[in-house]
């Protein structure tokens, strides 16, 4: 097979379904799916036996829980194709995204990943909005400053470069989309193309990984000691880092309504950071968060 996509799941057999449909559905066919269970979940293997005629579903489970990291090392493992791409079980694709970052990789053989936009979707305020890729090529240095790759089901990336980066960091709790991001931009140029090709429900849960700030403060210490050479020889980019980990953390305890951690995280932040922009930053979260994603909608 051409590419690889892998789903890591756990026990979630109802968003799944239209996840693997979604990869059933794609216009570029050269692609076998590797589904890992996260754990033994028996609904979910029920459901996977829907699919046990298709010979290009791969699924595989195994007892204990280990994280989504180890579920997607596990499933990269399992890839024999030259290309893979990353899908969460709740997440879903545009038809064509498989055909069209094929094409960017076949074409450009110093591209070794290639990203998408996307339309995030939050279904219980009945907001959408579209963000589209606005950085390209050689990204090392710019990746600390922002992630503009985004998150793994938006990503198509060459096996070879997995082999000479290493594949995500079991260890990290969160950002370990971005930390691996970091490392690929060091080895290779990224492409992208220009439109909202997955769609991502943000399902408004507290207990959603992205939704919980204590892991992202965790995940930074473990990535500034990884990288604390780097960051001794650069301390601009940990600087630029960390802003954004504390800039996130600020705004998961906006959209929670935490106080406690919104008013200690704002306070930190200003402290660091005197500038206009942590200034209009801070004031908008003054703002409540359905209205700043109202006004994303509009620029959108």
């Amino acid at each position: 097979m051409k590419v690889s996509v892998v789903i890591p799941t756990y026990r979630r057999p109802e968003v799944l379904a239209k996840a693997i449909d979604s990869v059933l559905e794609q216009t570029f066919q050269a692609f076998d799916i590797i589904i890992v269970s996260d754990g033994y979940h028996e609904e979910t293997d029920i459901m996977m036996k829907s699919y046990r005629d298709n010979d290009r579903i791969h699924y595989y489970t195994y007892e204990t829980n280990k994280g989504a990291n180890h579920a997607r090392n596990y499933g990269i493992k399992k890839s024999t194709s030259e290309y893979i791409a990353f899908l969460d079980d709740d997440d879903f694709w545009d038809n064509t995204k498989l055909e069209k970052q094929v094409n960017v990789l076949d074409e450009n053989p110093n591209i070794g990943l290639v990203y998408t936009g996307k339309k995030i979707v939050y279904p219980s305020l009945d907001i959408s909005y579209e963000n589209l890729p606005s950085e390209v090529g050689d990204l090392s240095e710019k990746i600390f400053y922002s992630n503009y790759i985004g998150s793994t089901s938006n990503v198509m990336i060459r096996s070879r470069i997995l082999e000479e980066t290493g594949l995500f960091d079991e260890r990290l709790p969160s950002m370990q989309d971005r930390e691996l991001w970091l490392r690929v931009c060091q080895v290779t140029e990224i492409g992208a193309v220009s439109e909202p090709l997955f769609i991502y429900v943000n399902q408004d849960s507290n207990d959603q990984i992205s939704n919980s700030w204590e892991k992202k403060i965790k995940a930074f210490e473990i990535i500034d000691e990884k990288y604390a050479n780097t960051f001794v020889k650069f301390p601009e980019l940990r600087e630029a880092f960390e802003s954004k980990v504390i800039e996130t953390v600020i705004r998961i305890a906006q959209r929670t309504e935490d106080k406690e951690i919104l008013k200690r995280y704002s306070k930190i932040y200003w402290n660091k950071y005197k500038n206009l922009h942590s200034f209009l930053f801070l004031c908008s979260t003054k703002v409540p968060f359905r209205y700043l994603l109202k006004l994303r909608t509009l620029k959108s």
